[in-house]
């Protein structure tokens, strides 16, 4: 029975942890319009959690919440680069939270807007 248990929670860990992410990052840049401002340094994190439905963004020490609210797609960009995405909402906005293998793209739909943190 102890086996069993153990074998049971070892499984649930294991689930858990393929459905939530940590990224860190150094860098970072603001979108405008689909024009990029120059890159700065930060450090910021970004936690996926796929269990909660919930993206939080980590960054000079002040957290923000995104709700997700699509299935996760995959696709592969214009240069040819594979990258996951998911449609989001925080507050009354919806955001593209696309990430890709050195960055993580975080755009505000309706105005274009955003941010973009690199490793």
């Amino acid at each position: 029975m102890y086996k069993l248990l153990l074998i049971f929670l070892l499984i649930n860990t294991l689930a858990f942890a393929q459905n939530k992410g940590i990224m860190n990052y150094t860098l970072y840049s603001k979108i405008d319009n689909e024009k990029l401002s120059p890159i700065l340094k930060s450090n910021s994190k970004v936690i996926f959690d796929f269990d909660m439905r919930k993206i939080t963004v980590i960054r000079n020490n002040k957290k923000q919440f995104y709700k997700i609210s699509s299935a996760i797609q995959q696709g592969i960009s214009s240069s040819g680069e594979d990258y996951s995405e998911v449609m989001t909402i925080k507050g009354k906005d919806e955001f593209l939270v696309r990430l890709l293998s050195n960055r993580v793209m975080i755009i505000r739909v309706i105005s274009r807007t955003g941010l973009v943190l690199y490793n």
